[in-house]
C-alpha cells in the first residue's frame, strides 16, 4: 500500500484545515518545499498536494510557485489536484511539476474537456470523489454532484482511468480515524485502484486500511500533529 503524505497549498504556505473549510485553518509550515524535502528523506514514494486557493476558485499564483518550488527538492511522484477547470489548466499545473494530476469538478462540468486531457496525457490522470452525506461534492465542495460514488465508479470503468482518491469530507483533518468497511466495500467495487483519504488518526488506522484492498492512504494531519512516524508507517505497511 502506499503511503502518500499531504501538503495542503494557501497562499504559498502549508496548512490544514477542518473538514474542508476555509475559516477553520492552521499554518503549520510557511515554506512548503521543506516539508516535501523531509517526506522524501522518510521515504514517501508520492507526495499528495492540494491547491486550496485554486479550489476555492481563489488567486493561486503563490501556490503555483510553492509547486515548482517544491520540485526542485523532492524526487517524489507528486499527485496534484485543486482548481484544474481546463486543458490549459492540466498543461500549466504539469509544467509546473507535477507527475500526475487530480481531476474532480471538471469531470462533471465539461466531460469533453477531461477527455481531451486523459488522452493527452495518458497514466497521468487521477480521478478525485470527495463524499460528504452520501453524495460527490464538487467546486471546493460547496455543491454536490447528482450522482453516487457508486454511480460515479461504475461509469469511470470505461473511462481510461486507474486510480481514484476517495475523500470522506466529515472526517477530513479531524483525526478522528477511518471508516475501514467504507474502503473495503470500495475497493470490491471496482479493478481501479482506491486511494483512502480522510480522518487518519494513527498507525492503527494505516494498519486497518492495508487489510481493505485500498491501493494507498493520504494522511496529512496526522503527520504534522506527531501522532503517525510517517518513516515507520512506511517501513511497515509502505510498498517496497
Amino acid at each position: 500500500m502506499l503511503i502518500i503524505p499531504a501538503i495542503d497549498l494557501r497562499r504559498g504556505k502549508a496548512v490544514r484545515l477542518f473538514k474542508g473549510r476555509p475559516e477553520e485553518e492552521k499554518v503549520y509550515f510557511d515554506d512548503p518545499a521543506t516539508v516535501a524535502e523531509s517526506f522524501a528523506r522518510q521515504g514517501a514514494k508520492r507526495i499528495h498536494i492540494v491547491n486550496l486557493d485554486g479550489a476555492f476558485g481563489d488567486d493561486d499564483s503563490l501556490n503555483k510557485e510553492a509547486l515548482k518550488n517544491i520540485r526542485k527538492v523532492s524526487p517524489a511522484i507528486l499527485e496534484v489536484g485543486g482548481g484544474i477547470r481546463s486543458f490549459s489548466g492540466a498543461c500549466e499545473c504539469l509544467k509546473s511539476g507535477a507527475d500526475k494530476i487530480i481531476i474532480g469538478s471538471l469531470y462533471f462540468d465539461d466531460r469533453q474537456a477531461f477527455g481531451e486531457i486523459v488522452s493527452e496525457f495518458p497514466g497521468k490522470v487521477m480521478l478525485s470523489a470527495d463524499v460528504g452525506e452520501g453524495k460527490i461534492r464538487i467546486h471546493g465542495w460547496k455543491e454536490s454532484s447528482l450522482r453516487t460514488l457508486k454511480e460515479f465508479l461504475t461509469a469511470l470503468r470505461t473511462r481510461n482511468i486507474k486510480e481514484v482518491v476517495v475523500t470522506q469530507i466529515e472526517r477530513d483533518g479531524t483525526l478522528e480515524g477511518i471508516n475501514a468497511d467504507f474502503y473495503s466495500e470500495l475497493a470490491s467495487m471496482t479493478d481501479m485502484d482506491i486511494i483512502a483519504s480522510g480522518g487518519v488518526s494513527c498507525m492503527e488506522d494505516i494498519a486497518a486500511l492495508s487489510k481493505t484492498g485500498v491501493a494507498g492512504v493520504i494522511t496529512g494531519k496526522a503527520i504534522y500533529e506527531n501522532k503517525l512516524d510517517l518513516q515507520e508507517a512506511i517501513r511497515k505497511y509502505g510498498v517496497n
